[in-house]
């Protein structure tokens, strides 16, 4: 993979500025990074050379809407590699779905090396109201209106990105006949669409990396995986335990083995959630997607309470998701009321996070499966009232003899 950026006008200072951030660049590793293995200078062109692992999330995006919780792992994983960028003194400005690079349930961010020098360079390769390389909903407010762009660029970026993974389509499409920087109007300027997913902690994280200026986003990659509920580093040998029992999730012996790692760590709450789950808030929301043993909490498939827990259930490779054998069908961990809500609504089995009130969930799930009869009406479109009763047979009589 080679990316090109030409810095035929920057200053000469400009230019040693170009080729630190390179040097910077090549010496970054991170697991959710694609490295830049090599840079060279031609002329006036700065060349960086990777090689790509994976399919591009835009692919993915082709096929119509994402799975939420497929989103998600994907925000998480490059929130991680911006985190790292960022902390070198780095901004990327590229975090696009092409630059996304998924490799099974691993996600990568691809080398930003095109536009390390654009900042510098920018004044030359715009005019007022347009902005250079792809035109879409990605691109955030500022990178196209003269203002500074910084790290809150590339949180809007991939915010934009995540939400037309979920939706299946852009926030703002330019209309018939028009040109398509038209768009670049909207993204400045219109309220975004709302998402209606049943993670509601993704959905809130989404939009507020979209917010139109810089300081009402989140102040850091960092803070908005926090957001998600989701912690910054794994250690190595976590990440492989965590993996483990992601494959696995019945393998008791691993997640004793975890366990004992944990307590070894000085982690007894999350130790204790592994072995009997007797902390509810132990670990973040994504961690207990993966860890807990929750048991069934709803199954449409047989009517009599279901005798399975999450752990036994088959893995997907998809946090959040898991294959019931029995019922032939997918099992959701539901983290919130309003997911346990949206799963009512598609009729779909679930489990429910330990940190939530199961009363609550069950309620809300029952709810949206079976809505009151005036609602149900409503939805068919059929009136609330009942109509007038038909005459019955001795009426019909009668009214014969009377016309007679």
């Amino acid at each position: 993979m080679e990316t090109r950026a030409s810095i035929e006008r920057v200053t000469a200072d400009e230019r040693a500025t170009i080729v630190a951030r390179y040097a910077t660049l090549e010496a970054l590793r991170h697991p959710n990074l694609i490295p830049l293995e090599r840079v060279e200078f031609a002329g006036n062109e700065v060349i960086g050379i990777s090689t790509p692992i994976g399919q591009p999330l835009s692919k993915l995006q082709a096929a119509g809407p994402i799975a939420e919780v497929r989103v998600r792992a994907i925000g998480e994983q490059v929130l991680r590699a911006l985190v790292a960028l960022h902390g070198a003194g780095l901004v990327h400005r590229e975090v696009w779905a092409d630059m996304i690079l998924l490799d099974g349930d691993v996600a990568r961010l691809a080398c930003p090396s095109a536009r390390l020098a654009h900042d510098l360079a920018r004044r030359y390769q715009t005019r007022a109201g347009v902005a250079y390389g792809s035109i879409h909903c990605a691109i955030p407010p500022e990178d196209f209106g003269g203002r500074d762009t910084g790290p809150y660029t590339d949180l809007y970026a991939l915010a934009a990105t995540l939400h037309e993974s979920l939706r299946g389509r852009p926030m703002f499409v330019a209309a018939e006949g028009y040109h398509p920087l038209t768009v670049l109007g909207d993204v400045a300027q219109k309220p975004r669409p709302s998402l209606a997913i049943a993670d509601a902690e993704l959905a809130a994280a989404i939009m507020h990396g979209l917010a139109i200026d810089p300081a009402a986003r989140p102040r850091s990659a960092a803070a908005m995986l926090a957001e998600l509920g989701a912690s910054v580093d794994e250690a190595p040998a976590e990440a492989a335990l965590l993996d483990a029992l992601r494959k696995e999730p019945g393998d008791v012996a691993t997640r004793l083995v975890y366990a004992d790692w944990l307590e070894e760590h000085g982690d007894a709450s999350r130790a204790a959630f592994l072995r009997v789950e007797s902390e509810p808030m132990a670990g973040d929301t994504r961690w207990r997607r993966i860890t807990s043993r929750a048991p069934i909490a709803k199954c449409v498939t047989f009517a009599a309470p279901c005798p399975k827990r999450w752990d036994a259930l088959a893995s997907t490779g998809t946090d959040g998701v898991r294959f019931c054998g029995e019922c032939q069908k997918p099992v959701y961990f539901c983290a919130s009321v309003d997911e346990a809500r949206q799963r009512g609504k598609q009729h779909a089995c679930i489990a429910i996070d330990a940190a939530v009130a199961r009363g609550e969930a069950e309620a809300a799930y029952d709810t949206s499966m079976f809505p009151p009869r005036e609602e149900r009406a409503m939805m068919m479109g059929s009136p609330r009232s009942d109509p007038d009763p038909k005459p019955g047979l001795v009426d019909r009589i009668r009214g014969l003899f009377r016309r007679s």
